[in-house]
């Protein structure tokens, strides 16, 4: 996922939904991120920019920027890769209490 102008609106609306939820969090899936390794510079480098531009688009003042920043999450991992088959055969979940029936 790339934060572009173009979903400017969204990434505004996100942003202030957060700052008046403190309990929300994100994740942003980023396929290009590096991997998490004994040097982590260049890691963390990388998520505290995908965390800038996340919230650059919003009109929050720094301190409530950086207290957003603390709830994005970056993975490289696709945590919804599994979902489609969940669905489709809703015996692979595990502890479900109801099972799925849509993907949104």
């Amino acid at each position: 996922m790339y934060l572009g102008e173009t979903d400017k609106l969204w990434w505004q609306r996100i942003c202030e939904l957060m700052k008046q939820k403190p309990s929300l969090h994100v994740i942003i899936h980023r396929y290009d991120a590096p991997e998490e390794g004994l040097i982590r510079r260049e890691y963390r480098l990388f998520v505290n920019s995908v965390k800038k531009s996340f919230t650059s688009y919003s009109t929050l003042d720094e301190l409530q920027k950086n207290e957003i920043e603390k709830r994005v999450h970056i993975s490289r991992i696709n945590i919804f890769a599994d979902l489609n088959s969940l669905v489709e055969n809703p015996a692979n979940q595990y502890n479900a209490e109801e099972p799925l029936t849509a993907v949104s």
